[in-house]
């Protein structure tokens, strides 16, 4: 049984033009997560109007992330980190879990975080993580659509001057993903937390319908699912 949980976001970024960017930065993983897990990450160019977002995956006896909190070690004023709100999340079978994090509020200093995931169950196993700067956006994510299909499909209409982003989680099975879609988009990673684990993760930034597609090689394992979200510049 698929569960989603989609939420509105706050505010919205500083305008200099009214397009959109993305930057990725970087992707981890944890075996063993536990409760909670630390990921360093590059959070991309810093700017006036960049926020942060965080996709992640885990497979968990429960419903995965509970709170991400992102903590910029060379800005001396964040002593406590800047908090994040769910976008979007899926999970399947109780057990896989992907979702997407938007910073509660501009980070526009730093290129790399410590961002901290607290999951639902202290019997979290197989995660990760994986971050984009976004430029100049909307923050009430536009569209949204998840996945559990073999292969992964989902699909996002981006708006004009707009971004979109994807991420996965599946058990065993496939090593590897192959992302096309009805325009190219770009493969950001594939990382493996664990031999029977696979994450990976792509965007796109062309307006219109586009539909995330991802094979897996071999085909993967039943506990799978996908998030997918698309977000517009400022009103």
């Amino acid at each position: 049984m698929l569960s989603v949980t989609s939420l509105s976001g706050f505010g919205s970024g500083s305008v200099a033009a009214n397009v959109s960017s993305l930057e990725f930065g970087s992707s981890a993983t944890a075996a063993t997560p536990g409760s909670s897990t630390t990921y360093t990450l590059d959070i991309g160019t810093a700017a006036a109007d960049r926020y942060v977002l965080i996709g992640t995956g885990v497979q968990v006896n429960g419903t995965g992330a509970a709170s991400v909190k992102i903590h910029v070690p060379d800005v001396s004023t964040d002593s406590s980190g800047t908090a994040c709100s769910v976008v979007l999340e899926a999970t399947v079978n109780s057990e896989s879990n992907s979702s997407f994090w938007l910073s509660d509020s501009l980070i526009t200093s730093g290129t790399s975080a410590e961002v901290v995931i607290v999951y639902d169950s202290s019997g979290a196993y197989r995660a990760g993580a994986a971050s984009w700067a976004v430029y100049n956006i909307n923050t009430t994510v536009s569209d949204t659509d998840t996945s559990t299909a073999n292969p992964f499909s989902g699909t996002v209409t981006i708006p004009a001057d707009g971004i979109a982003f994807a991420y996965l989680i599946s058990g065993a099975g496939a090593n590897s993903f192959d992302w096309t879609g009805g325009a190219a988009v770009t493969e950001r990673f594939d990382d493996n937390p664990e031999a029977a684990c696979q994450v990976s993760g792509a965007d796109h930034a062309t307006a219109g319908s586009i539909e995330f597609n991802a094979q897996g090689s071999p085909a993967p394992g039943a506990s799978r699912v996908m998030a997918v979200v698309a977000f517009g510049p400022p009103s």
